[in-house]
């Protein structure tokens, strides 16, 4: 199964992470695929620099790896702890990398997770100063100030000085899946799952977007549904949303001004991940 995908800023060059096997790359557009030396593990995420020389990659049992010739070769990251690393972001330099994790490891217990930030291409990381929890997504601005991170315990934290501090912005009481950010950090998403209540249905989620660097929220008019990626263009006025097909409609949605207005495609089978 294919987990998530990266792109380089023409869209040439292309990096895809699956479960229980290698990364793969490609350097035409998705025409022709190369695998790598990297494990064979559970990958869930993957970033890429503008030209995508430089690539991160998180996984669940086996950290994250970096590399710095477009994926020809790849090298395990020293981090902060053990995590269960679901998503990671990095600047278009790729100097700046942020990765969520659900969990980690400590003395042979698993428990919720940090959020951690490399200011050095991976050579360093730091936990932001922020509750550990479990971490579901994370998007950064091209300069790596702007960061946006969600949680499945419906929380949202946004940071514009590359987290030093931090907003908690009022949001409804949802299980975020998936954040996308413009490239100035300016435009921000957040796609759910739903509420996480036993008590309601699950896949009735929103997509929600912030024109202030994630200050103030607003619902867009996306259809409530089990949404699990989100991708939006550099400005941030083209979005691309998927959601998996619990409801019958189809999963992959488009809008062309930041949500205000939504259009379906023709595809009816659950989509996971995208890239812009």
């Amino acid at each position: 199964n294919w987990n998530h995908i990266a792109s380089s800023k023409d869209g040439a060059r292309l990096a895809a992470v699956v479960e229980n096997g290698p990364i793969y790359t490609s350097p035409d557009g998705g025409a022709t695929w190369q695998a790598n030396n990297a494990p064979s593990v559970f990958w869930t995420g993957i970033a890429a620099s503008s030209d995508a020389s430089h690539l991160a990659a998180c996984s669940w049992s086996d950290g994250i790896y970096l590399s710095t010739n477009f994926g020809v070769s790849w090298e395990q990251a020293t981090t902060t702890t053990n995590g269960v690393w679901q998503s990671i972001a990095c600047s278009a330099d790729g100097k700046v990398i942020v990765a969520a994790s659900l969990a980690y490891e400590w003395g042979g217990i698993l428990t919720i997770g940090p959020l951690s930030i490399s200011t050095n291409f991976g050579l360093a990381w730091t936990n932001a100063n922020l509750p550990e929890s479990v971490w579901t997504a994370v998007a950064c601005s091209s300069n790596g100030a702007t960061i946006v991170a969600a949680t499945e315990n419906a929380m949202i934290y946004t940071t514009t000085n590359g987290g030093s501090t931090w907003t908690i912005p009022t949001l409804p009481a949802e299980s975020w899946s998936s954040v996308a950010c413009s490239a100035d950090g300016k435009r921000q998403f957040a796609a759910s799952i739903g509420t996480g209540s036993e008590s309601v249905d699950l896949w009735q989620g929103a997509i929600f977007v912030s024109d202030d660097y994630g200050a103030t929220w607003a619902n867009t008019s996306a259809p409530l549904d089990y949404w699990q990626s989100i991708a939006c263009s550099s400005d941030g006025r083209i979005l691309v949303a998927a959601a998996e097909e619990f409801t019958p409609a189809t999963s992959l949605w488009i809008s062309l001004n930041s949500g205000s207005i939504w259009s379906s495609n023709l595809f009816q089978d659950a989509r996971v991940a995208m890239a812009s």
